[in-house]
């Protein structure tokens, strides 16, 4: 039987990842990067390996601008599902499941015939930081449409 501790921060860690959708949706760099440690590793296969804040914040950019006073999610998702997370401590790993979602070709206002860009998995590593889960590293593994890679035309 889980303690109650451990279904806390099963919780807490799934809320992470959660967040980590809304913000990105949502247009927050500032809420995003906040979820993560100082020199935490965001390795995203062709979009880059960016190590830090400010490498991550340089390689989130692009996909930030415009957005200021857009509606919320106006772009596209993020659905994350199916998570396995195991907790040792105050260290974690999780991996899940993504469905990427964008309802117009980039720079377009044209909607896209199909949203589904692209599935992934996330694999990630978390750490406790004065009680609090941050993501340590986060990789994305490329399924489809093109395993390992990503769908032309989406990374700049």
């Amino acid at each position: 039987m889980r303690t109650l501790q451990e279904l806390n921060d099963l919780e807490d860690i799934r809320n992470l990842r959660l967040d980590y959708t809304h913000h990105f949706d949502g247009g927050d760099l500032d809420a995003l990067l906040a979820l993560y440690v100082d020199d935490a590793v965001c390795d995203f296969g062709p979009f880059g390996l960016w190590e830090g804040k400010a490498a991550m914040r340089a390689g989130w950019q692009p996909y930030f601008e415009g957005r200021a006073g857009s509606p919320r999610y106006a772009y596209g998702r993020h659905a994350v599902t199916n998570p396995r997370i195991n907790v040792n401590g105050d260290e974690a790993t999780g991996d899940w499941f993504l469905i990427d979602i964008s309802y117009f070709e980039r720079g377009s206002t044209t909607p896209r015939e199909n949203p589904v860009v692209l599935y992934g998995t996330y694999e990630d590593r978390y750490r406790r930081v004065n009680g609090t889960w941050k993501i340590v590293r986060t990789t994305l593994h490329f399924q489809w449409p093109v395993p390992g890679g990503a769908p032309a035309g989406l990374v700049r």
